[in-house]
């Protein structure tokens, strides 16, 4: 089975705001953000459970895949039902807080 995969506006605006910062900050890899997120969302249809189990008491379900070299974790629940990855937030892995996440629709 093949998934979608869809963005919350929040984890949307997230992976925005990861996007520029990384384009204005790392000048010898600005689209890397870019290629780590891509290739996730490439991979997340065939394999919606690629990601680790996060436990937050609001959502079911939800996990998390680290885009290893740009250090940001992609937050998401897997709808089966609807065949639905929908990525819910997009949070630096070091920041020291737990994610700002939105629930999916």
């Amino acid at each position: 089975m093949s998934a979608s995969v869809r963005f919350t506006e929040l984890a949307r605006e997230q992976a925005r705001t990861a996007r520029d910062w990384w384009i204005a900050n790392r000048p010898a890899a600005p689209r890397l953000f870019n290629r780590e997120l891509r290739r996730l969302v490439e991979r997340l249809p065939a394999f919606p459970r690629t990601g680790v189990p996060y436990d937050d008491p609001g959502i079911a379900e939800l996990r998390r895949a680290l885009l290893r070299r740009t250090r940001y974790h992609v937050y998401y629940v897997f709808d089966e039902s609807a065949a639905t990855v929908w990525i819910i937030g997009v949070w630096g892995a070091v920041r020291g807080q737990r994610p700002i996440l939105a629930p999916p629709p």
